[in-house]
């Protein structure tokens, strides 16, 4: 359409040349071979995002299932030994309810958890993610309901206290130095004798965190308190063994931004009640 208007313009001597060029090229159509001008202009690709495709109701059930060895029907699924079964759940639901991008879940502080209401409500609970882990160090606020942050809660209670009590847990040199803590509250705490607020700490500081009693101060670890974050492998395992399985169709799933299958629109399912319910979502300060 574009190439037609210059042509008009050209020929009406409104202009005197083409913003792009053209090409010769051989088109065939119905066995007639005609040579033809083939413009070299390219249309734009669509970016990544665009592409992404999301998981149905479904099959993030039967996902957040696999992530806790349990059968599409519920019951212990046989002749799979994993580990960390009870993180992996709470964690995969957390990213369901939510919405968090991978290195906003994966550098959260255990500390950084909301509360959990001492009532139990339909109305989705604040999560706000802070400055040094989120896209753009830009301060925003998620959603979670208030059984995945149950979910969440037992997690933090006993698979995850029973890990790091004790632990004797330090990051390797590599890393640098070690940041030990040795008070915490929910936006800050005491890091090698000074007070550090959280948001201020990016996924490199916040890995080397020394937890007061021992352990990593990640919201998920792993063996005797170490940080974890490769949730690559645990989701990319889930959903290769849920295909193999259960269901043939289901979709290769790995954490956002790499292929954001878990996310729902960009406020997680809590925050998409909300939006239906003409709430607002409170995305940044």
């Amino acid at each position: 359409m574009l190439s037609i208007f210059y042509a008009w313009a050209i020929e009406n001597g409104y202009t005197t040349s083409l913003p792009f060029t053209y090409r010769q090229a051989t088109a065939v159509f119905s066995g007639q071979r005609q040579e033809v001008r083939r413009n070299s202009a390219r249309r734009r690709q669509p970016k990544p995002h665009v592409t992404i495709k999301y998981l149905e109701d479904e099959f993030a059930d039967l996902f957040h299932k696999g992530l806790a060895r349990l059968q599409p029907d519920g019951s212990v699924e046989r002749g799979y030994r994993g580990r960390e079964m009870a993180r992996n759940a709470a964690v995969g639901r957390f990213v369901f309810s939510s919405g968090p991008r991978k290195q906003e879940f994966s550098y959260l502080l255990a500390c950084e958890v909301p509360k959990l209401p001492s009532r139990r409500s339909e109305v989705p609970i604040l999560v706000p993610l802070p400055e040094g882990i989120t896209k753009g160090s830009k301060f925003r606020n998620a959603w979670i309901d208030y059984d995945a942050l149950a979910e969440l809660h037992n997690y933090l209670e006993f698979e995850r206290a029973a890990a790091v009590q004790g632990s004797t847990w330090m990051p390797p040199r590599r890393w640098g130095e070690p940041l030990v803590v040795t008070e915490a509250m929910a936006l800050g705490g005491r890091v090698n004798g000074a007070w550090t607020t959280w948001e201020t700490l990016g996924p490199p500081e916040r890995r080397r965190l020394v937890a007061p009693g021992g352990g990593s101060m990640l919201l998920s670890v792993c063996g005797p308190g170490r940080p974890f974050t490769d949730w690559n492998t645990v989701f990319e395992r889930a959903s290769d063994r849920i295909r193999e399985r259960y269901e043939p169709r289901f979709p290769h799933v790995t954490p956002p931004p790499r292929a954001p299958h878990l996310r729902h629109a960009d406020h997680g399912q809590a925050g998409t009640r909300l939006l239906r319910a003409g709430r607002p979502t409170g995305q940044g300060r």
